[in-house]
Order: C-alpha cells, then sequence, then structure tokens
C-alpha cells in the first residue's frame, strides 16, 4: 500500500515486525514527553519527571551532574555513569557490605593489633570520653609481678632487713646495709665512718665534730654535757680527799690508807680545794663525808674564779652529823662557765676527825 501525502488513520495499527521512522523533526523545544513501549506492546509516551522518578532521578533546576567523595587522605569522583565506592578497612577497623548496608566495626585490641579497648572498671573511670586513673585504682601487690628495677622508679628488690639503712648505687638494685636505725638510734656491729669534716648534731647546729688532721676535737657553740669526760658527771661533782691543801705551811694533811681518808695535825688549820663549775651546770650544794664523833667539824663553800681573784662566802658554815654534813648555797647557787669555781673549807674539829671526800651537786642548766 502506498500512499501519497498525508494521511489520517482512525483505526488501530498493529506492526508484527520492526518500526522504522525515518526524517524525524525536532521539536525544537522541550516537550517533556518520551515514547515507551508498554508490557503489551502498545506504544505510549512518559513525562520526563516520569521518566525520571522512574530511574530514581530528581526533577528540579539542582539535578546533580556529579559525586565527590572526600576522605582523610585524597578524594573519589564522577560525573557520569556509576560512582563504584570501596569502603577499605585498616588495622583495628573492618568494613562489610549487604545489600544497601555497610557496617563499618572496630576490631578488639590485642597487644599485637591496634582497636577497641574498654577499661577495666576496677583501676579507671571513664568520663565524657576523658580516662582517669582511680585512687587507689592501682595497687601495685596486684599490678605488678616480680621486682620494679630502679630505672622504672623501684628498688630492685622483694625484700630488706627490718629497721636497715638504704644505699643505692646508680641503676643497681637498693641493698640493705648492716646500719639499721630504730626509735632514733643508729646501731652497727663495727666502726661508723663519718666522710665528712663537720658533722651537725641538732637543728640548731650548737654541737660539731671536726674530724681530720689537727682539728680533731669537738667544737660546741652552745650547752655541751657528758657523764664519760673526765671528772664531770651528769649530777655531781666527785671531791676526792688528796685534793685539799692545807692554809698552813707548817701543818699539812695527811692522808691514811687506814682510814682512807685525811686528818690535820693541828686542830687550828683549815683544809682547802676548789673545783671548776663546767660551763652549762649550775652548783647547788656541797656533801662531804667523814669521822667527826663529837660533832665540832664544819664545811663552808665559797664562789671564786680562775680568772680573778677573791672569793665571796656562799652561806654559813654547816656541821658535820652522824658522819656527813650537807652545805647548801641557797639563793647563791654558782652558775658554770668553765671559769667560775666553788671553793671548799674543811674546818677540823679536833685532830681525830677524818674526811673522806664527797661531791659539789650539780643541776643542768636550762
Amino acid at each position: 500500500m502506498k500512499w501519497i501525502g498525508q494521511h489520517i488513520w482512525d483505526f488501530i495499527s498493529r506492526f508484527r515486525s520492526d518500526v522504522y521512522l525515518e526524517d524525524i523533526s525536532d521539536a525544537g523545544e522541550d516537550t517533556d514527553k518520551f515514547l515507551v513501549a508498554k508490557s503489551d506492546g502498545k506504544v505510549a509516551y512518559r513525562s520526563g519527571a516520569d521518566v525520571l522518578s522512574d530511574i530514581g532521578g530528581a526533577s528540579s533546576a539542582s539535578d546533580v551532574t556529579g559525586i565527590t567523595v572526600a576522605a582523610d587522605s585524597g578524594t573519589a569522583s564522577d560525573t557520569a555513569g556509576n560512582l563504584d565506592l570501596i569502603m577499605s578497612g585498616g588495622e583495628g577497623i573492618d568494613t562489610s557490605a549487604t545489600g544497601a548496608t555497610i557496617t563499618i566495626t572496630g576490631e578488639e585490641a590485642t597487644t599485637s593489633n591496634k582497636g577497641v579497648a574498654s577499661f577495666s572498671s576496677d583501676n579507671f573511670a571513664v568520663t565524657s570520653g576523658a580516662v582517669t586513673i582511680k585512687s587507689g585504682g592501682v595497687d601495685l601487690t596486684d599490678e605488678v609481678t616480680g621486682t620494679l628495677p630502679v630505672t622504672k622508679g623501684g628498688t630492685g628488690a622483694t625484700t630488706f632487713t627490718s629497721n636497715a639503712i638504704l644505699s643505692g648505687d646508680g641503676g643497681s638494685a637498693i641493698a640493705a646495709e648492716d646500719t639499721s636505725i630504730s626509735s632514733g638510734v643508729i646501731s652497727r656491729s663495727g666502726t661508723i665512718e663519718l666522710a665528712g669534716t663537720t658533722v651537725t648534731l641538732d637543728s640548731a647546729a650548737n654541737v660539731e665534730l671536726e674530724v681530720g688532721g689537727a682539728t680533731n676535737y669537738i667544737n660546741t657553740t652552745g650547752i655541751f654535757r657528758g657523764s664519760n669526760i673526765g671528772v664531770i658527771q651528769d649530777e655531781k661533782l666527785p671531791i676526792s680527799p688528796t685534793q685539799f691543801l692545807a692554809n698552813s705551811y707548817r701543818f699539812h694533811p695527811q692522808y691514811s690508807v687506814a682510814t682512807g681518808g685525811i686528818s690535820m695535825a693541828s686542830a687550828g688549820v683549815n683544809a682547802y680545794t676548789e673545783v671548776v663549775i663546767p660551763n652549762g651546770y649550775t652548783a647547788t650544794a656541797c656533801t662531804m663525808y667523814g669521822t667527826d664523833v663529837d660533832n665540832d667539824g664544819t664545811i663552808r663553800c665559797y664562789s671564786g674564779s680562775t680568772v680573778s681573784g677573791g672569793t665571796t662566802g656562799l652561806a654559813t658554815a654547816s656541821t658535820f652529823s652522824s658522819g656527813s654534813v650537807t652545805h647548801d648555797f641557797g639563793a647563791n647557787d654558782v652558775d658554770g662557765n668553765g671559769a667560775i669555781t666553788v671553793v671548799i673549807e674543811w674546818n677540823p674539829g679536833d685532830t681525830v676527825d677524818v674526811l673522806f671526800g664527797g661531791f659539789i651537786g650539780l643541776t643542768k642548766t636550762t
């Protein structure tokens, strides 16, 4: 069949083979219509909006013309066709995809693999992402095994001798010496050697030990007391009978081994001794012992000095009674300074009286 010119066909036409349209004109405008074949073969049209909706596209002026995905390092982009994205994991991170779902999972951390770790609530506290060690959260008894070396802030040892003084040597383990200290007392079985030249014994620096060369002495700027430095004792200064001299060039004190004391050849001659009162002590009384049958002998004390002349009586004379006499200085106690003295005067009642000796009573100066 052949037609010449235009032909309008009012009937439904079916074509059993391919259909070719030749010399199709440009519409010259966006008609927003597209020919489509329906499932039954019928030719129809769909609007542009319908077609975009069919393929999941947008229908506005801001249609997507390209996709760019930025990462911490580099970008992935495409402006046409399909954009295939690869989600790569890394150390401590795993990725997986199922259908339209991509899952990113953190691996659990191990000693050889970075990953997600949790903190024991026994040791740590976590608040708003901040991790802190609890008070008492790290117990070395539970958390540390073996010995902590010196280079890591430990001692390098597990046990020490009770009360022992510890010594260190660089990065080596701390050692317990055979010197111990307990209740302020330092003990050592052997010699304690002080390598320094000056040792301060108290916080006020009152006493110093000078050691070495020509300075082997004890120097003090304060008060020094002791019970083993000559005749100085803590509470008394002993007086020997042989220390006494007579106030006569003819009649001297006579010492007897049989009696253990002295006697005078003349009842009118007195005997004297003089004792220096040490610095830091005060002399308060004098006590003497002897035999005085009729209790007619007396003791009297005076204060004197090794750097100046003269003496001053401390109290009136005291008389022997039952083999002894105590002469109290009363308000005239003698404060020692290393030069002031106490002079003891013995006035025997007769030539048969015997003086055994005695002592000067001391108190520590405060």
